[in-house]
């Protein structure tokens, strides 16, 4: 297997992924399949320290029907973190007409866990408590400014239309024949 050139801050988030794999080997949270808890490794460079955030997921047994779900990140060079509370989580699901498919309980246990290795580990950890405006999807019938632009470019082409018709009644009335 080649060796992976890895940039100083990429291989620090690198090292803390493999720290966080080692630390939760052994965790999973229940539900409607078990999910292992997981945080992305980051890429071989993090573009100078521009990609520095890495995900905290769920990630659900390939043989089970279940989903990732992304329960929040960490900036390893800046120390800081986010974890979505069970609250969040749910109002997410109803967000997208789906059901929580976290086991409350096991869910609650993760969650007291990651905060605490994160927090052992230096990191200023935040809470997301409402669910963020991106997870609530565009309505099926697509969106309103859709219709809207829709509508306009219909109506300049009517308009257009009528115009070369008036324009070619004029001339007409005149005598102008084509």
């Amino acid at each position: 297997m080649p060796m992976v050139q890895r940039t100083m801050m990429a291989q620090q988030a690198f090292d803390f992924s493999t720290l966080f794999a080692l630390n939760f080997a052994r965790k999973s949270v229940a539900g409607t399949c078990a999910r292992r808890p997981h945080l992305i490794a980051p890429p071989e460079t993090t573009g100078g320290g521009k990609q520095t955030v890495q995900h905290i997921v769920l990630e659900a047994d390939p043989r089970g029907a279940g989903a990732t779900v992304t329960v929040g990140w960490v900036d390893v060079t800046k120390k800081r973190a986010s974890l979505r509370t069970l609250g969040c989580i749910e109002g997410m699901a109803r967000a997208r007409r789906r059901a929580n498919e976290l086991d409350p309980a096991t869910y609650q246990t993760f969650f007291n866990e990651a905060q605490q290795f994160l927090t052992a580990h230096g990191f200023a950890v935040q809470y997301e408590a409402e669910p963020p405006p991106a997870s609530v999807p565009p309505p099926a019938n697509g969106s309103s400014g859709t219709r809207i632009a829709a509508w306009l470019m219909i109506s300049l082409i009517a308009f257009v239309l009528l115009g070369v018709v008036a324009v070619a009644l004029y001339f007409w009335s005149r005598g102008f024949r084509w």
